[in-house]
């Protein structure tokens, strides 16, 4: 059987059992947050193949070499359809736990010092009030708080045409069968069914605390007509990737001021001394490599992110994502701090070159953008 046929069918005997319990919904939407870039039809084909708990992160063949790891023998992947968010001619991909090598971190989460950084970003920025308790479990509730009023307006606002298509359709289905069906009576009950979708599957990503309310999907066993459990799905998959990027880019803003803090507060130490000594960098772009890569595990507090697929528009049927590089840095970061730049595949490196007498001591610092899945 060739893979588009083994897909098609894998996918039309899933589509329809989906809906079929509150449980299948779940899943769903736990594998939508994990593997919030692909498209919704990609999200079924997964979760028709494999439990949430083991779709955490998935990647093809390919991909997983350029990041250092390689898929186990025997490693048994998911057919999928073809997908923007990797190379279209890769049809199966395969999660982390089927893949040995570098132990790197590869994705964002909210945990350790994140949460309270996350935070604290919004209010900078002006898009969340000043809160008032900072232990994890306020801070959490708060940032969901947050979070919940986002996806309304960014349903409201880059989403209203399908939710009012989606409305519109769904109430079409109900009144006809309406004798035969409980639930779903008014447009408004699918509407929250969207918003309760997207914060569950957002909620699970990001590791919020959800009450049972929101966790109810009973509701959701009402919907058979296959149109509108992929107009339903394509929605709330879509709403939360857009929500998930936010995330991601405010979380790689975030690493990259920790970063460019730290280079800062080693200029103010003036002890003309430097976190990697400059001896064997003659200047020339072989010795600064080999100098980089004999020193690179000595760098106090660098993290560790690789790319695995980036920030650029891999939802075909989204045009409003930002692109981001992971090679890229401000203009505004190189003019404060009056660094020279080396390029180097998969990392930046910032040398200061301070000028003492007739020697040259070199700061060499790396600076790793998140560019996570």
């Amino acid at each position: 059987m060739s893979v588009d046929m083994k897909v098609k069918a894998i996918y039309d005997s899933e589509i329809s059992n989906i809906t079929r319990s509150e449980k299948n919904w779940k899943d769903v939407l736990k594998v939508a947050g994990q593997l919030y870039r692909y498209e919704f039809d990609n999200i079924v084909m997964v979760t028709a193949q494999r439990s949430p708990e083991k779709s955490t992160l998935m990647a093809d063949y390919d991909t997983w070499k350029k990041v250092g790891r390689y898929v186990k023998r025997g490693a048994k992947g998911c057919a999928i359809f073809p997908s923007r968010a990797l190379n279209p001619r890769m049809r199966y991909i395969f999660d982390i736990s089927d893949t040995g090598g570098k132990n790197v971190k590869l994705t964002w989460d909210l945990e350790g010092e994140n949460l309270k950084s996350y935070a604290d970003f919004l209010v900078s920025e002006g898009q969340m009030e000043r809160y008032k308790s900072d232990d994890r479990e306020s801070l959490k509730n708060t940032l969901k708080q947050f979070t919940g009023t986002n996806v309304w307006n960014i349903i409201k606002e880059e989403f209203g045409d399908r939710m009012s298509e989606l409305m519109q359709l769904s109430g079409s289905v109900i009144k006809e069968f309406n004798e035969k069906r409980k639930g779903l009576q008014q447009d408004s009950d699918m509407e929250q069914l969207v918003y309760s979708s997207i914060m569950y599957a957002v909620g699970t990503r990001c590791g919020f605390d959800l009450s049972v309310q929101e966790q109810d999907f009973s509701q959701i066993v009402n919907i058979k007509d296959e149109e509108i459990v992929y107009r339903l799905g394509s929605l709330v998959c879509d709403v939360s990737c857009s929500v998930l990027r936010e995330f991601s880019r405010n979380l790689q803003t975030i690493e990259s001021e920790r970063r460019i803090s730290y280079v800062r507060s080693n200029d103010l130490q003036g002890s003309g001394r430097t976190a990697v000594s400059g001896s064997g960098i003659k200047g020339s772009s072989e010795g600064i490599h080999r100098e980089i890569r004999s020193n690179e595990s000595r760098l106090s507090g660098a993290a560790s992110e690789i790319k695995v697929y980036g920030d650029d528009d891999d939802r075909g049927n989204q045009s409003t994502y930002d692109r981001h590089s992971p090679v890229a840095v401000s203009n505004s970061a190189h003019s404060a701090l009056g660094k020279k730049c080396v390029i180097i595949p998969n990392k930046i490196i910032i040398i200061n070159i301070i000028e003492k007498e007739d020697n040259i001591n070199f700061l060499v610092f790396f600076v790793t953008f998140f560019t996570p899945f």
